[in-house]
């Protein structure tokens, strides 16, 4: 009997790490969800299970899995690609963060700077435009609320006086507790020359540059970006058609800005957890509720 116990423990005690994180990780099974569903600490723990511990900044963020207790063998294949625990990543796009790091302070979408509708290519930055879950009501909608053209002319990106992080209103950079900001100004991109000091409203600067083909939009210092439908890269959930269960977390982190390509293929390691190469059979083992595990 003791040799049996001596030769199943390292399984058993294999199986209990394996559980925990099926039944933290297991996401829920629905359909889009708003950001307030974003769930930082299940999204790490994806990453983590699948890239291992040493490739997080701070390990304390999951300490309630014990997870720096965790030795990981020398010699283990580094699977995922190397990334920066510096701060200055954040705002470096030759430097990528870890995702902890990057997404526990704000999640970044590639998003056009232009206020009117001629939308030109080279228009686009990384920027955030949503509030952390916790944010007051008030102030999350004001981030996020989506405005006319006219309505945007007076509310301009703004960038964070301390690491020029951009955001897309001074209510997204107050949510993110930024008090110090610069707005960006507006410029004017015609085609031929088109005088706008005679108009009265703002509504008519937008109509009269639409009908001129001038673009309108903001000027100042960010991170110039590639949007991801010209992006080569793998850049969308579930391209393969076999990711059965939809994660919220996963595909907003798999859509945003963060670029760290993964086997040259995929534009994240996100975007490769929501795209499988077979549908993923269901496990063997069957678990009703998580307080219903075997103790081992």
């Amino acid at each position: 009997m003791r040799q049996i116990l001596d030769r199943c423990l390292p399984c058993l005690v294999a199986w209990s790490y394996v559980l925990v994180f099926y039944c933290l990780g297991k996401p829920d099974i629905s359909e889009e969800k708003p950001f307030s569903s974003f769930n930082f600490s299940h999204l790490i723990i994806q990453y983590v299970s699948l890239c291992g511990v040493s490739a997080l900044c701070d390990v304390s963020s999951l300490s309630f899995l014990n997870l720096s207790e965790i030795k990981i063998p020398q010699g283990t294949i580094q699977v995922c690609p190397r990334c920066s625990c510096e701060e200055n990543c954040l705002t470096n796009a030759e430097n990528p963060c870890c995702p902890d790091l990057y997404f526990k302070t704000g999640v970044q979408f590639c998003r056009s700077i232009e206020v009117t509708n001629n939308r030109v290519n080279k228009y686009f930055y990384m920027l955030i435009e949503s509030c952390p879950l916790e944010t007051d009501q008030s102030l999350k909608e004001n981030c996020s609320k989506i405005r006319k053209p006219s309505e945007r002319l007076v509310l301009p990106l703004v960038s964070s006086t301390a690491n020029n992080l951009l955001f897309w209103n001074k209510y997204c950079a107050i949510c993110h507790n930024i008090s110090s900001f610069q707005p960006w100004s507006l410029f004017f991109d015609c085609k031929e020359p088109t005088d706008f000091n005679y108009l009265s409203s703002y509504d008519d600067i937008v109509d009269t540059a639409n009908r001129a083909g001038c673009s309108i939009a903001f000027l100042g210092n960010g991170i110039e970006c590639v949007v991801d439908d010209l992006n080569t890269l793998i850049s969308k959930c579930n391209i393969t058609g076999n990711w059965e269960i939809f994660d919220f977390s996963i595909d907003f982190a798999c859509r945003s800005a963060f670029n760290m390509p993964y086997k040259n293929v995929f534009k994240n390691v996100f975007c490769y957890i929501c795209n499988p190469s077979s549908v993923q059979q269901n496990s063997s083992l069957k678990v009703q509720d998580c307080a219903e595990m075997p103790m081992f």
